[in-house]
């Protein structure tokens, strides 16, 4: 089928168009240009008017710290009134020398700041004679040169020239924001004109293109429509050579390349979510690698940080129980009874204490690879805390340290036994380290909910030993804080017991803190979760 098209270009009219908007465009710009210029110029003598008033303002500031400085003296004779004076001379010359710049294009202004200059001049004798007048006759004569009638004038003469500078400045600043609200005025004026002329003629330009333009469209429209009924397979007979033929020509190969394109993108879209997917995958296990990476390096400087203090910390109890194991055998036939025991208990509390290091670290390690599983039992808390000190019943006696059970004996706790043995084990363990000979340790615990189901209890475990400072308690149950310390009688500790407590207490679902100060000794604090309550 045969489709003719009037062979009319239709840039003809749309290139007229475009040039009437453009001329238009052009004078707008034009005209905004012309205008914005003129208001800058205003805005810029308003600027400079304001620059001349600061500079007064400025001028008049200094003339009477000046002379309050030159008062201050004369009435107290003291020399600090004077101290700015100088530089206040100086400054009085470079104001009058940016005055007479500014005010360069207005002779009449020129020569009242020249007057003006004159004026400040004569003030300055005044006060510097009024100054040497103080110093050499005292503050009667300097006081009757103040009050001279010569003085009351050149001030009176130099707020006069001030205040017709200003008042100058005064009427040019309004004429010139007259003028720029005249400017600004027209600017709108123009611009709305502009405006309105601007409207009428695109839209008369529209309408011809329009007409131009949609007839051609209309029926290459038609001709879509026969195409699309023939699926691809009408062909419309073009014998124009216009630029609605040539779309028409475009068209017919654009539905091909159309489908073609959609059948192939379909594919690429489908392979592309296939990679994304991929990729997204590789890279959870990127990042789940680098992670387990960074954790690695982690707990092996920990541990490599751990079995160095645990190496060095088992040098003492090991030198302990060699050193005082040799004394018993050397010497056992010579000692008395009351020695022997005493080192079979020094050498005891020693094993103990490599015993404990030790099974921190075991627990510790089975901590960091998850081998620990928590069974929570129903246990009394008084009886609970009773065997837990009576295994630490040597090591108090060594050093004449009480060890006090203040717990309510009808409070029963849920709790992994293991887990809650360790906690009470080394907390007790560090305040029997820090604690000088004759001290006093306390167990004490309070039901925090009144409730009998649910709720939980808040244990404290409180020493009379040293303290901790303030910047020791904010790191002291992490990892990274953890190094070789010394107790009151040399005992070592790594400090691995506390970051095993903050770990089990959390497993209980608690929390675990200390409270402190140097030399009032310390008060460690942890929750357990509550079983019931038992009558007695």
């Amino acid at each position: 089928m045969n489709v003719h098209i009037k062979n009319t270009r239709i840039s003809s009219p749309l290139i007229f168009g475009f040039s009437i908007i453009i001329v238009l465009v052009t004078t707008v710009i034009a005209v905004s240009l012309l205008h914005s210029k003129k208001i800058t110029e205003v805005e810029k003598r308003i600027f400079h008017t304001h620059q001349i008033l600061n500079n007064l303002k400025n001028i008049e500031t200094s003339l009477l710290d000046l002379e309050s400085g030159q008062r201050g003296y004369i009435i107290t004779g003291d020399l600090g009134y004077l101290e700015s004076h100088s530089q206040m001379l100086r400054n009085f010359d470079m104001k009058i020398e940016g005055l007479k710049k500014l005010a360069s294009d207005n002779n009449p202004q020129l020569l009242r700041i020249e007057k003006l200059k004159n004026l400040i001049d004569s003030k300055v004798v005044l006060l510097n004679n009024t100054i040497a007048i103080r110093i050499e006759k005292g503050f009667t004569a300097a006081k009757k040169r103040i009050e001279a009638t010569e003085n009351k004038e050149v001030m009176n003469g130099i707020w006069k020239q001030i205040s017709e500078l200003r008042d100058e400045e005064k009427s040019v600043l309004f004429s010139t924001v007259s003028i720029r609200r005249e400017a600004e005025k027209n600017t709108t004026y123009i611009h709305v004109i502009l405006l309105f002329i601007s409207v009428i003629i695109i839209v008369v330009v529209g309408l011809l293109i329009i007409r131009a333009v949609l007839k051609p469209l209309q029926l290459l429209q038609e001709n879509i429509a026969l195409a699309e009924q023939d699926n691809l397979g009408f062909k419309v007979g073009i014998t124009s050579k216009n630029e609605m033929a040539q779309l028409s020509y475009a068209f017919q190969e654009m539905r091909t390349l159309l489908k073609n394109t959609s059948e192939s993108r379909a594919r690429l879209e489908e392979e592309l979510s296939s990679r994304i997917s991929t990729e997204k995958n590789l890279l959870k296990i990127k990042n789940s690698l680098e992670k387990s990476e960074l954790a690695l390096i982690e707990s092996n400087k920990t541990k490599d940080k751990f079995f160095s203090i645990i190496a060095h910390d088992l040098r003492n109890p090991f030198n302990a129980m060699l050193g005082f194991s040799n004394l018993l055998m050397d010497d056992f036939k010579m000692l008395s009874e009351d020695k022997k025991l005493y080192y079979s208990k020094i050498i005891h509390v020693n094993i103990e204490s490599t015993y404990s290091l030790l099974e921190n670290l075991l627990q510790w390690s089975r901590s960091q690879i998850h081998e620990i599983k928590f069974i929570p039992e129903e246990e009394n808390l008084y009886l609970f805390f009773n065997k837990v000190i009576k295994s630490l019943r040597l090591p108090a006696e060594l050093k004449s340290i009480v060890i006090k059970n203040e717990i309510p004996q009808d409070i029963l706790i849920s709790v992994d036994e293991n887990m809650l043995s360790t906690i009470i084990r080394n907390l007790i363990g560090n305040a029997l380290k820090f604690t000088d000979n004759g001290g006093e340790i306390t167990a004490f615990a309070r039901l925090k909910n009144s409730d009998d189901e649910g709720g939980f209890v808040e244990v404290v475990i409180s020493d009379t030993g040293r303290g901790l400072s303030e910047d020791v308690i904010s790191e002291l149950f992490t990892v990274s804080h953890n190094k070789s310390t010394i107790g009151t009688a040399n005992e070592r500790g790594t400090g691995l017991g506390l970051v095993l407590c903050k770990e089990f207490v959390e497993k209980h679902g608690g929390t675990i803190w200390v409270e402190s100060e140097l030399g009032k000794g310390a008060s460690f604090y942890f929750t357990l979760q509550k079983a019931s309550t038992l009558v007695l």
